[in-house]
Order: structure tokens, then C-alpha cells, then sequence
């Protein structure tokens, strides 16, 4: 089969409007069939970038032309370029690319960095969401079940009590879909059980009087463990 008849188990058509960018087919340097897009700016002075992809794997390129500083945080690097664009490499290998400084990327990792010593509940949405965070607690009550309303997806929630100081505690909404609610199950927990818990932070809007609203943080659990 020709590159231009090779049919992507990804949605191109999809990927193509959600990012208004032109999909095109190409072949990999193995020989396999797939599709790429490149980003590129006014003119060739402008930082540019190409993502491709096969069935089996996913390249990501960036070029940021022009002087770059380098600035380093613990177990981070940063190169900035003249424009605001940057690169963010960590420890790990994995790297953030921001095409300029007015990026949502890029603010999001300024966030990031500023709300470093926060606990993860007073971060803003942007630095936050989608997180994952361990957290301990005890159980204001046992998990009951229920269905969302907009979907009828079936799930388990529960609050946590998540100590701040001594003296004080907050209490967070906790909800378990799919597979996460025969984890629940199995774990048997109850009122005033004592968990430590896996989750990504999630936000919902809550709906205040006179027209207001407010984002309220919530735990979208992947594990759990009782720890008495």
C-alpha cells in the first residue's frame, strides 16, 4: 500500500481540526507508514516544530532559532530563546516545548515553578490539573455509589479529611470510575478508615449566589491503601 493509502488506526481528521494543521503522510526512517505535522511561525527566524507518527512510534522535533540563554532549576534546564520561546528538559528525559512566551505550555510551567512549595489544593487549575498526587487521610464516610448525571457513567465516591495543621482538616471529594471502583471494592474501606491514596486532581465549577462561580479541586482516584 502507497503512504498517500496508508489508513492510521488515529483519527486524522480529528487531530487535523482540533489542531487547525495540515496532516501529511510520510514514511520512517524503518520503512513503516504514517503521518506528521509541522508548526512553523511567520518567518524563518520563528521557532518551528514537527510531530510524527507511525502504528508504533511518535517522534517530536523543535527548533528555536537565534541566541538562547540557559537557565537551570533543581533536576531542570530551560533554554529561552530570543522570541520567548523555550525548551524545558528534566531529569528523567522528558521536555515541555513552548513555541513563545505567551504559550499555555509556557505559563503553565511558570505556575508551576512560582506554586512549587503550595499544597497541590491551593495551586491554580493550570498548574495543576491532570497532576497526579499521593495524599492520606481518613474517610469522613464509607463510599456510596452513584451515576453522573450528564452521561450515566457509574462511579464510587467518597470525601477524604486530609489534616493541615494540627488543629484543622479539609475534606475533598474522591471519585473512582471504571476499573478504580472494583479497587475500592476490594479494598474495603469505610468511615474513618485511614488511606493513602493515588490520584489525578481534577476541577468542577461551583455555582455561587449573584451569578458567581468558583473552581473547586477534586480527586480522581487510581489507587488507594489503607494504612491501619
Amino acid at each position: 500500500m502507497s503512504k498517500e493509502g496508508h489508513e492510521s488506526r488515529f483519527n486524522i481528521k480529528r487531530i487535523a481540526y482540533t489542531l487547525k494543521a495540515t496532516v501529511l503522510p510520510h514514511t520512517a526512517t524503518d520503512g513503516s507508514l504514517g503521518h506528521f505535522m509541522r508548526f512553523r511561525g511567520q518567518d524563518k527566524t520563528s521557532p518551528s516544530s514537527l510531530v510524527g507518527w507511525t502504528d508504533n512510534t511518535i517522534t517530536a522535533r523543535a527548533d528555536i532559532p537565534g541566541q538562547a540563554k540557559l537557565t537551570t532549576q533543581e533536576g531542570t534546564t530551560v533554554f529561552t530563546g530570543e522570541n520567548g520561546a523555550s525548551l524545558t528538559t528534566f531529569q528523567d528525559g522528558s521536555f515541555i516545548y513552548a513555541a513563545s512566551a505567551s504559550s499555555p505550555v509556557s505559563r503553565r510551567e511558570r505556575l508551576r515553578v512560582e506554586q512549587a512549595s503550595r499544597p497541590w489544593w491551593e495551586k491554580d487549575r493550570e498548574a495543576i490539573e491532570n497532576e497526579y498526587i499521593y495524599e492520606a487521610g481518613a474517610l469522613a464516610g464509607s463510599p456510596i455509589s452513584g451515576e453522573s448525571r450528564n452521561k450515566g457513567t457509574p462511579y464510587k465516591h467518597f470525601k477524604l479529611k486530609v489534616p493541615v495543621s494540627e488543629t484543622e482538616t479539609r475534606e475533598f471529594d474522591v471519585y473512582a470510575y471504571g476499573q478504580a471502583i472494583s479497587l475500592v471494592n476490594r479494598r474495603n474501606i469505610h468511615k474513618d478508615d485511614v488511606v493513602r491514596l493515588r490520584a489525578s486532581v481534577q476541577f468542577h465549577e461551583r455555582r455561587l449566589p449573584h451569578g458567581r462561580s468558583v473552581l473547586v479541586p477534586w480527586l480522581n482516584l487510581f489507587d488507594v491503601q489503607k494504612m491501619k
